[in-house]
């Protein structure tokens, strides 16, 4: 059986079939293969093994007791993959299937999110394409929130397949004839009330929704690691970073769902109804960082960059203050003007400090220009400086975002 050794992993590459024929000699050749690599991280590459028997699965399970952990089986094939499920063996193995490879040349983007693009492969399917760079884990990871916020009651699509899209991984979703909320506004603006009331109670039931301690991360433990990136870049001072971080303790702590990116570009419509499809940020804490965000972006886009608009939000800009108008009426509850005045002036004063963020993902977004990092870095920085003790103090009554 052929192996390798690299970065003190050994890797062994069965092929063909292991079946009651063969199962020793496989069995001698493994094991000797890891009696002369001693302490070495044990990976078995199955890309070229067609079948395995009863027998052959005892040979891996000799194998597994020579690892203190999950024995990584890869590149497994979907008929091999059955048997290990089917054995039950997918319990007992960290089994990863070969990712299927498609190509998305000439697909519709029907979305975007902080770090994907959703194309529509056909009329009942989308896949979400990651950036480069973004690994199988963290895939896994959107798919475990996505399963947490519906099994929570929230209406998620959720991935049933992970794919190969060139250098990128990509989730598949059966979503048929579904579009986001800003196309679907700007196919037919008859629909705006409608989608920004639905946009409204969605943010609204998110934001309503408890979750038990340790199962998601907290945004503001995410949010200090991207001041930690911003100040390593130098594109912040030691004591504005300082600023920053004071500021996010002074904002009570929640156990509520945040979304951590929720706008019209990545919800998307379903027969009438939303459903989530981007959760690579979804966390728990203060609503009002979902408030800050979601404001801060709409600001931007109405403010010059139509681009943005167009691409990230999927809408034209002049709609953002109409659609604006139901979705803040229906999360706030009210469309008193006094409130929904106090809702403004809160989020206008924390404009500078959310948009201080957006320099952490300077090697992650492509519409981040060393231009608008530059602009960001000698007006919102200062503005910021200038009112940060205003913000903590007013950070310190956000509490649960009453603004009556």
């Amino acid at each position: 059986m052929k192996n390798t050794l690299n970065d003190n992993t050994l890797t062994l590459y069965p092929e063909g079939r292991i079946d009651t024929n063969n199962a020793n000699q496989v069995e001698q050749e493994a094991l000797a293969a890891v009696e002369a690599n001693p302490g070495t991280d044990l990976v078995i590459d199955a890309e070229n093994l067609k079948y395995i028997s009863s027998a052959g699965l005892r040979v891996l399970m000799k194998l597994r007791k020579q690892s203190d952990k999950k024995l990584p089986v890869i590149n497994v094939s979907p008929e091999v993959y059955e048997v290990f499920e089917t054995t039950g063996f997918t319990e007992l193995f960290d089994v990863k299937k070969v990712l299927r490879e498609i190509s998305v040349d000439g697909c519709e983007i029907i979305g975007r999110g902080s770090f994907g693009i959703v194309y529509r492969i056909d009329p009942e399917t989308v896949v979400k394409v990651y950036q480069e760079g973004v690994n199988l884990e963290q895939l896994q990871e959107e798919k475990r929130c996505a399963t947490t916020a519906f099994v929570h009651d929230l209406p998620t699509a959720i991935a049933y397949d992970t794919v190969k899209v060139g250098n990128s991984y990509g989730n598949v979703y059966e979503l048929l004839n579904a579009v986001t909320v800003g196309k679907a506004v700007c196919d037919d603006n008859s629909r705006v009330e409608d989608l920004g009331r639905k946009m409204g109670r969605l943010l609204k039931k998110i934001h309503e929704t408890e979750m038990e301690p340790g199962v998601l991360p907290r945004i503001s433990d995410r949010l200090r690691a991207r001041v930690d990136v911003i100040e390593e870049r130098n594109h912040l001072s030691h004591e504005d970073a300082e600023l920053m971080r004071q500021v996010l303790d002074a904002v009570p702590e929640k156990n509520t769902l945040v979304h951590g990116d929720f706008h019209e570009g990545n919800v998307m419509v379903q027969n009438g109804e939303l459903l989530l499809i981007d959760l690579d940020s979804i966390c728990v804490g203060n609503p009002f960082y979902d408030y800050i965000s979601a404001y801060g972006l709409r600001k931007i886009c109405t403010h010059g960059a139509s681009d943005l608009s167009r691409l990230s939000l999927n809408l034209e800009p002049e709609l953002i203050p109409v659609l604006d108008k139901y979705e803040r009426q229906e999360f706030l509850g009210t469309d008193d003007p006094a409130v929904i005045d106090r809702y403004v002036q809160t989020m206008e004063l924390f404009f500078d400090f959310r948009h201080i963020f957006v320099l952490s993902m300077e090697n992650s977004n492509r519409s981040l220009t060393p231009e608008s990092v530059e602009r960001i870095k000698s007006t919102s920085v200062p503005a910021f400086r200038e009112k940060a003790q205003e913000l903590i103090e007013t950070a310190k009554n956000i509490g649960n975002c009453d603004f009556a």
